[in-house]
C-alpha cells in the first residue's frame, strides 16, 4: 500500500468531512511533506481547518485555495515559493506545494532552534495562522487556539495512519489474524 492510499484510508477512518475530495490530493500531500521534512498529518490537519478540503476557499483576508495560502506572501525567496496569483492557488496541487513549503519555513528555518518539537510545532502553527508576531512573547490568542485544533486533529489523523498501516501488516501476513480483529483495510 502507498503513503497516499494509506493517508486516504486514515482520513476517511477520522470521519473527515469531504473525504473523498481529501483522497485526490494524497499523493501530493505524501510528496510535499516528504520534500519538506513536514508530517504529513499535520498538512492534511491544516488543509482541513482552513479551507475543509475546499480549493475554492478564499478567506476575508484573500488567502486562497486549501492551505490559504495569501498571494502577497508568494514570491518570498526565504520561504522558496514563486510568486503566485490566488487564481493559481485555487489549483490544489500548487497550493498544497506553496502552503507545505511555507509551513517547513516557519518549523525549520524561524524556529529550528527551539528543542522541543512540540514548541516548534506549536509556533510554527501559529506563525502560519496569524503572521511572524503570533510567536512572539506575547502569542496571538486565536493562533494558539488554532495551534492547539490542528495539532489535535493531526493526532488523530496519525492514530489512523497507524492503524491503517497495522491493518496491512496483519493482511499480509496473516489473513485470518486480520479477519479476527475487524480491519477494514
Amino acid at each position: 500500500m502507498t503513503i497516499a492510499e494509506i493517508l486516504c484510508l486514515a482520513v476517511m477512518s477520522v470521519g473527515m468531512p469531504r473525504a473523498e475530495v481529501a483522497c485526490d490530493y494524497m499523493e501530493t500531500i505524501a510528496q510535499e511533506a516528504e520534500a519538506n521534512s513536514v508530517r504529513p498529518e499535520l498538512v492534511i490537519a491544516v488543509i482541513y481547518h482552513e479551507s475543509r478540503w475546499s480549493p475554492k476557499a478564499v478567506s476575508p483576508s484573500k488567502a486562497c485555495g486549501l492551505m490559504q495560502v495569501m498571494p502577497k506572501f508568494t514570491g518570498n525567496k526565504k520561504t522558496g515559493v514563486e510568486k503566485l496569483t490566488c487564481r493559481q492557488l485555487f489549483d490544489g496541487h500548487v497550493n498544497i506545494q506553496a502552503g507545505t513549503k511555507t509551513l517547513a519555513f516557519w518549523m525549520h528555518k524561524k524556529y529550528a532552534r527551539i528543542r522541543s518539537s512540540k514548541k516548534n510545532e506549536r509556533r510554527s502553527l501559529c506563525s502560519y495562522f496569524a503572521g511572524y508576531q503570533c510567536a512572539g512573547r506575547h502569542p496571538n490568542a486565536a493562533g494558539m487556539r488554532y495551534s492547539r485544533k490542528v495539532r489535535r486533529t493531526a493526532n488523530k489523523i496519525k492514530r489512523a495512519i497507524e492503524s491503517v498501516k497495522e491493518c496491512d501488516a496483519l493482511y499480509r501476513t496473516d489473513e485470518v489474524e486480520y479477519e479476527e480483529v475487524g480491519c477494514g483495510c
